[in-house]
């Protein structure tokens, strides 16, 4: 069972970090992507959407849903974002 007052609480407090949240994510972007990935110039059509998904079939714990939002926001601002949870 989600605890959805903790959950604000814990976001609230992530909003104070906002800049250095954005700095480390374009940090870590740069690291990993560098002038690009070539494989993936090569076989992914740029105009294609995709749609993804994780799933846990078991109980879990989950944390990063606001970094892993961020990330996908930093690399498609056009990307739509939804976390659901039972």
């Amino acid at each position: 069972m989600i605890c959805l007052n903790k959950m604000e609480a814990h976001y609230k407090k992530l909003l104070e970090f906002e800049p250095q949240i954005e700095e480390l994510i374009d940090l870590a972007i740069k690291e990993d992507l560098g002038e690009g990935d070539i494989t993936t110039d090569i076989l992914i059509d740029e105009q294609k959407r995709a749609r993804g998904f994780i799933i846990a079939e078991e109980e879990a714990i989950v944390c990063g849903i606001y970094l892993a939002k961020k990330v996908f926001e930093k690399l498609d601002p056009e990307v739509i974002f939804n976390a659901r949870f039972k």
